[in-house]
């Protein structure tokens, strides 16, 4: 009987070790997105985007977008090189461009309009420039799946109710 208790109490520590182990290789209780784990932490480094900012440099900023705007899909690129796509929380493609924030990065306005061509034809996108010492060195833009009813829903809440 003592030797039963010795082997339960020897696989409850090793459970408690594992899961010890677990935190310190950085997985989590909380599963995001099939077992992706989103860390925005990166310690004492600076976030600076440039005109050069390659599609790694953008990802931590387009991951958090990605995540504010309830998993909509995140595109960004920088002026000089081709960015990224995110979905489905993690980056999709690390090459690519879209019609859109190729005109974002000509104008340096924001732009809302319907893309004819490309990865999201046909779907509503808003892409914002990104501004470094007054010049554009990048832009972001986020893809509305739900085709404006997001912003609708929005519009209706701040509504008053007519007495």
């Amino acid at each position: 009987m003592k030797r039963k208790k010795e082997r339960k109490k020897e696989r409850k520590e090793g459970r408690k070790e594992g899961r010890k182990e677990g935190r310190k290789e950085g997985r989590t209780k909380n599963k995001v997105y099939q077992h992706q784990r989103l860390d925005f932490n990166w310690g004492n480094r600076i976030l600076k985007i440039t005109k050069s900012s390659t599609p790694e440099d953008l990802e931590i900023l387009g991951l958090a977008v990605h995540e504010l705007t309830n998993g909509m899909p995140v595109t960004a690129r920088s002026k000089e090189r081709k960015g990224i796509r995110i979905e489905s929380g993690r980056v999709i493609d690390r090459e690519y461009t879209g019609p859109v924030l190729e005109e974002v990065l000509e104008k340096g306005e924001i732009v809302r309009k319907v893309p004819a061509t490309g990865v999201y034809k046909g779907l509503p996108v808003v892409v914002v420039p990104l501004k470094d010492e007054g010049e554009t060195a990048a832009a972001i833009g986020v893809v509305d799946v739900t085709f404006g009813v997001y912003s609708e829903v929005n519009i209706i809440g701040r509504r008053r109710p007519s007495k």
